[in-house]
């Protein structure tokens, strides 16, 4: 088998917020590099992480950051969204299928509520998020390897990901997590990780080749529920049941049976 020697172009753009740094609610979105609360996991094995802020150039964009005041307005009764564009350019010089540059993209909106002060319901939050997916990924069509080089490498869509409420309660040291959920959001992806390039360090590759599907994780989530216990600040004990499939049986690419991400498949033995 001959090796294949990659060229790697991560564009300046990789992985800018425009939305605001203070989009995150709850230590879910922490996760995506600080370790400001008990059991902050990366948001999702393609965000980079191990970083001790959010970037955003939301700051230097002066009336353009809050348009119309619209952002203030918004977060002043608990909704905070959020853009996040990661660009690679990606080559592949030796072996593999063929040689070859691909450019790939990923554009995530991420739109979270505080419902305490939307709505009056006491600890609880709501967040969403979706990608559109541009570009030709060079694992599918250069090398044909089973571990992708990039952790945003999935076929152009427009795709739902998450869509989940959350209620807290003792003092926010239980979390009761229900709705379309990502095991690697939370599981199975170390934080640190995810601050390499490509997805060879985590659990998601094994379980992409092992799971119907791919299972419950990037760029397919599927209903769930979430439990979580953070008994002191250096303990978190997390438990989860997903559907097992989120894509459901058929031929051909699970990407395509499940190509916008709301099959919200409930009826298949779990994960």
């Amino acid at each position: 088998m001959r090796a294949s020697f990659v060229c790697f172009i991560w564009l300046l753009f990789g992985s800018i917020d425009i939305g605001t740094s203070a989009c995150a609610l709850e230590d879910h979105s922490t996760g995506t590099g600080g370790l400001s609360k008990p059991g902050a996991m990366p948001e999702a094995m393609e965000t980079p992480s191990a970083s001790t802020s959010s970037p955003s150039i939301a700051s230097s964009l002066g009336p353009l950051g809050d348009p119309g005041g619209t952002r203030s307005a918004l977060e002043r009764v608990g909704i905070t969204y959020s853009f996040t564009y990661i660009g690679e350019g990606l080559g592949n010089v030796s072996g593999g299928f063929r040689r070859g540059v691909i450019y790939e993209g990923q554009l995530q909106g991420t739109l979270d509520a505080d419902l305490d002060k939307l709505l009056g319901w006491p600890n609880a939050n709501f967040h969403t998020n979706f990608y559109q997916i541009h570009g030709h990924g060079l694992s599918r069509f250069y090398l044909g390897n089973l571990m992708a080089v990039s952790g945003i490498e999935a076929l152009p869509a427009t795709r739902l990901y998450e869509l989940w409420l959350e209620q807290k309660f003792a003092g926010d040291r239980v979390a009761l997590r229900v709705g379309q959920l990502g095991a690697d959001t939370e599981f199975l992806v170390s934080q640190y990780a995810t601050l390499f390039f490509n997805t060879t360090f985590g659990g998601p590759t094994l379980e992409a080749g092992d799971l119907p599907s791919g299972g419950p994780a990037y760029p397919l989530a599927t209903p769930g529920i979430r439990l979580k216990f953070s008994p002191t600040d250096r303990l978190t004990i997390l438990a989860a049941l997903f559907d097992g499939d989120p894509a459901g049986p058929g031929p051909g690419d699970p990407q395509r049976r499940n190509h916008t991400g709301l099959a919200f498949r409930t009826s298949d033995p779990p994960f």
